[in-house]
C-alpha cells in the first residue's frame, strides 16, 4: 500500500548559506551527550550502557558521568547493581588499555580515572571480584596483543589465584557457591582442579558426580580434567574408586580422555558393568587413534549409534580403513529410530555410504538397503547418489516396473482410489525420488560400457509388464527420462545407436516425450540472460544434432529434438522482450 511522503517543516531558509560551523556541531554533541548523562543518574543499566559508549561521549559528558560514578549515589546502591557497574568498568579499563594505540581509545589518564572509580565499587567478597574471569570469551580477557600463548596461561594463573581468594573465604563451600554464579563453571573446575589438594578431592568425590546441577556437573568435569592432566593415572590409585558405586566410577571414567587405557579401566572396574561407561563417555574420535574399532563395537552396543557414526566418519576423513560390518550396523540401527537419525550429521551418513559402495566386499543388497533408507540424502548436494538402486533400476526391468507400479496408478483399475497409508505415502515418495535422480541408463554395464542388446532387452520387458498391469504410459516416459542420460556411441556419433533406435521408433512417442521433457529440467537453476544468449546457444546445438539425427535416419527423434531448439529460441525471445519490458518501466 502507498504511504504519504513526509511533510518537512521549513525551519532553515532556502536562502541560508553560512552552513554550519565546527563549534555548533560540538555544542550539539556535548549537549546531547551531557542529557544522556543526566537521563542515566539513578539507573544502573543505564550507567553501564553510557560506560561502554565512554569514547563517543564529550569532554564534559565525561567528566560528569566520572563524577557521578564516584557519588555517594553509586557507591550506596545494592551489592548487585554495583557489582554489575563494577565488572563493566573493568572490563572498559582493560579493553582501553590492551588497545592503547587505537585512534578510538580513551586518553590513558581518563582510562586511569575510570580504573580509580572501579576500584572504588570493587566488591569486597572474592566470590564477586573474581566472576568476571570466567567467561567462555578468553580473548576478551587477554592484556595485551603480542603473544595470545602467554596471555593464555597468564589467564590460567590468575583464574587459579582467583578460586584460591574465593577457597580462602569458606572453603570448598564457598568455591561451590562461585562454581553457581560464573558464567563458565568447567573453566572454575578447571582453575580449582590445578591447586586442590587430596582433602578437597575427597570432599567432592565422588558427590559430585551424580549431581544434577548443571553448574556442579560441569565444575566436577573441568575438575577431574584438570588433576588428570596434572596427576596422570597415579591420580586414579590414589582416590581408591573402587569404594565407589558403579555408575559413580562410570561418570568419573567418562572425564578421562577418550583413549585405550581408559576403556581398559572400565573393564577392570566395572566389569559386567563396562556399558554403564560407554553409555555416558565423551567420546572424541581424535583422542582414540588406531584403536577406534574397540569403541564404535561397544558404542553401538550401548546403542549410541550417532557416537558411533561419527567415530566411522573420522576413519573414513582421516582415509584410514573401515570395518564394513560397523559401518552397515550402524546405519541399520540409525534406520531403525527416526529420533536417532535426526541427529546424526547427514554428511558423515553420506560419506559412510559412499565408502561402502566404493567397498567391493560389501553385499550390495546390503547397500542397497541402506541406500533405499537414506535416500533424501543421496543427491548432488552431497556428491553421490544411489549407485547400487539405480544399477539396480538399469539391470531388472522388474525392479522398475515395480517402483512404477509403486508411484503411478493404473489405468485398468477402475475402483475408487483410498487414501494411501503413511508407510504408503513414505514409500511412494521414495520411489519417486529414485526415479527423479536416476540417471543411469538401461544396457549400461558395470565397467561403464554400453550394451544396445541389454537395453533393447530391458525395454521389451518392461513394455511387456507395465502394459499387462495398465502402467505402460507413464513407464515409457519415465524410460525416456533416464535416456536423456545417453552415451555417444563407438563409432564416434553424439549418441549411442541403439538409444536413437528406441528414441525413433514408430511407437515410441511417450518415450520422446519424457527424453524433451529431461532434456528442459537437466539443465537446472540458472541465471537469466537478458539477451538471450544462452538460449539461443542451446537452441543452435539441439538444432545440429537434429540435423545428425535426420541424416543418420532418426527422422522422429530429430523432430522431437527440433521442437526442443525451437522451445529454447522462444525462452531466449521471451528473455529479451521481459528485460525490455521492465527497462522501460523503471524509466518511467
Amino acid at each position: 500500500m502507498a504511504s504519504p511522503s513526509p511533510a518537512w517543516r521549513n525551519l532553515i531558509p532556502e536562502d541560508w548559506s553560512e552552513g554550519s560551523t565546527g563549534k555548533d556541531y560540538w555544542d550539539q554533541i556535548n549537549a546531547y551527550t551531557t542529557l544522556a548523562v543526566e537521563a542515566a543518574k539513578g539507573d544502573a543499566s543505564r550507567l553501564k550502557t553510557l560506560i561502554d559508549k565512554a569514547s563517543h561521549l564529550s569532554p564534559d559528558a565525561l567528566q560528569d558521568l566520572i563524577s557521578y560514578l564516584r557519588s555517594e549515589a553509586v557507591l550506596s546502591l545494592p551489592d548487585d547493581q554495583r557489582h554489575s557497574l563494577w565488572t563493566t568498568l573493568t572490563n572498559l579499563v582493560s579493553h582501553h588499555r590492551r588497545f592503547s594505540s587505537a585512534d578510538w581509545a580513551l586518553k590513558p589518564d581518563v582510562v586511569d580515572r575510570f580504573s580509580e572509580v572501579a576500584d572504588r565499587l570493587s566488591p569486597d567478597s572474592a566470590m564477586y571480584r573474581n566472576q568476571r574471569l570466567f567467561t567462555d570469551r578468553d580473548f576478551d580477557l587477554y592484556e595485551q596483543n603480542d603473544n595470545f600463548e602467554e596471555e593464555y596461561k597468564r589467564l590460567d594463573e590468575r583464574r587459579q589465584k582467583a578460586v584460591s581468594e574465593v577457597y580462602a573465604e569458606d572453603g570448598i563451600t564457598r568455591v561451590l557457591e562461585f562454581t553457581d554464579i560464573v558464567k563458565s563453571p568447567v573453566r572454575a573446575g578447571i582453575a580449582f582442579g590445578a591447586i586442590g589438594s587430596a582433602a578437597d578431592d575427597e570432599a567432592i568425590l565422588p558427590d559430585l558426580l551424580n549431581s544434577d546441577v548443571a553448574s556442579r556437573s560441569q565444575f566436577i568435569g573441568g575438575y577431574i580434567w584438570a588433576k588428570f592432566r596434572q596427576l596422570g593415572w597415579q591420580w586414579l590409585d590414589r582416590l581408591v574408586v573402587s569404594r565407589w558405586k558403579p555408575s559413580e566410577i562410570a561418570e568419573f571414567l567418562a572425564y578421562l580422555p577418550f583413549t585405550a587405557e581408559t576403556w581398559k579401566q572400565a573393564v577392570e572396574l566395572l566389569k559386567e558393568d563396562e556399558l554403564l561407561y560407554w553409555s555416558s563417555a565423551r567420546v572424541n574420535p581424535f583422542e582414540a587413534g588406531d584403536d577406534i574399532n574397540t569403541a564404535i563395537d561397544q558404542l553401538l552396543a550401548a546403542e549410541r549409534v550417532p557416537a558411533a557414526i561419527d567415530c566411522i566418519a573420522r576413519r573414513i576423513f582421516q582415509k584410514k580403513p573401515v570395518d564394513p560390518e560397523h559401518a552397515v550396523k550402524a546405519l541399520l540401527m540409525a534406520a531403525q529410530s527416526g529420533e536417532t537419525v535426526r541427529n546424526i550429521d547427514a554428511f558423515e551418513i553420506v560419506q559412510i555410504i559412499k565408502a561402502l559402495q566404493e567397498n567391493l566386499d560389501v553385499d550390495p543388497t546390503q547397500v542397497g538397503k541402506l541406500e533405499w533408507t537414506f535416500l533424501p540424502l543421496l543427491d548432488d548436494n552431497y556428491g553421490t547418489s544411489a549407485k547400487v538402486l539405480e544399477e539396480q533400476l538399469a539391470d531388472d526391468p522388474n525392479i522398475f516396473c515395480d517402483i512404477i507400479q509403486t508411484i503411478f496408478r493404473s489405468k485398468k483399475d477402475d475402483r475408487p482410489s483410498e487414501p494411501a497409508s503413511g508407510e504408503e505415502h513414505a514409500r511412494a515418495a521414495n520411489a519417486y525420488r529414485l526415479l527423479h535422480q536416476w540417471k543411469r541408463p538401461p544396457g549400461t554395464n558395470k565397467d561403464g560400457s554400453f550394451d544396445g542388446a541389454k537395453l533393447k532387452a530391458w525395454f521389451e520387458q518392461v513394455r511387456k509388464i507395465c502394459g499387462e498391469s495398465g502402467h505402460l504410459e507413464m513407464a515409457l516416459q519415465r524410460v525416456g527420462h533416464v535416456l536423456r542420460y545417453y552415451p555417444a556411441d563407438a563409432d564416434g556419433f553424439f549418441m549411442h545407436r541403439a538409444v536413437a533406435e528406441l528414441l525413433d521408433g514408430k511407437d515410441a512417442a511417450e518415450v520422446r516425450t519424457g527424453f524433451s521433457v529431461e532434456i528442459y529440467n537437466s539443465r537446472g537453476a540458472h541465471f537469466v540472460d537478458p539477451h538471450g544468449g544462452p538460449e539461443r546457444e542451446m537452441a543452435n546445438q539441439y538444432r545440429q544434432e537434429a540435423e545428425q539425427l535426420d541424416l543418420a535416419g532418426y527422422t522422429r527423434l530429430a523432430a522431437t529434438v527440433r521442437e526442443v531448439a525451437a522451445g529454447y529460441d522462444r525462452e531466449g525471445e521471451y528473455n529479451v522482450v521481459a528485460a525490455r519490458m521492465e527497462d522501460e518501466s523503471l524509466t518511467t
